[in-house]
């Protein structure tokens, strides 16, 4: 599988930060984006956007229990824990204007728990949203169950490589962060889109 170090992506085409230029190099490589059609994705882990910054034209109904400071502004947004989308399915449809096309998810991987020693920029935010929507295979699965009740691709970024049933890759990669002591711990991630 493909190692893409995040120091490349920099270069290529595309707005905004590299991540978002990986979604869009994803997207193209699965075939999901069509000339003169707008792309509609529920986002499940919206965050701050920074995944659809490259893809402005996008109409996206975002989830996140917490409203941060957004890099692009969703189209909906629904400040609830991403298992609530059963209930809200005609409001996602009525907001992209039709199902969505896509499925979304990248959930804070710490686990933190109050005493586990969880730190960092994030720890905080993390130990909350841990709080609020459970651990990250419980994300995962919604967005899973999202993308099979609509029968469409899910673009899930993660730190190890899932495969969950019923879905198969349809484009995987490897993404090697800039990040100090990268090489020395061999530090990656894992990006797909499943079908």
């Amino acid at each position: 599988m493909e190692v893409v170090s995040q120091i490349e992506v920099q270069r290529w085409p595309g707005r905004g930060y590299p991540s978002s230029k990986l979604v869009l190099y994803l997207l193209r490589e699965a075939g999901l984006l069509k000339p003169f059609e707008r792309l509609r994705v529920v986002d499940m882990t919206f965050g701050q956007g920074v995944w659809w910054m490259s893809l402005p034209q996008a109409r996206i109904a975002g989830f996140d229990v917490r409203r941060l400071d957004w890099k692009r502004r969703p189209s909906c947004f629904f400040q609830q824990p991403c298992q609530s989308w059963r209930l809200r399915v005609a409001e996602i449809e009525e907001c992209l204007g039709g199902q969505p096309d896509l499925v979304a998810v990248d959930p804070p991987w710490e686990r933190c728990v109050k005493g586990n020693g969880c730190r960092g920029r994030g720890a905080r935010y993390h130990y909350r949203a841990s709080r609020a929507v459970g651990p990250p295979e419980s994300i995962l699965e919604a967005a899973r169950q999202a993308a099979l009740y609509w029968g469409v691709h899910l673009l899930v970024h993660y730190e190890t490589r899932w495969i969950p049933a019923g879905l198969k890759p349809v484009v995987e990669l490897w993404w090697k962060p800039f990040l100090p002591n990268v090489d020395k711990y061999d530090y990656r991630n894992w990006w797909a889109v499943l079908r």
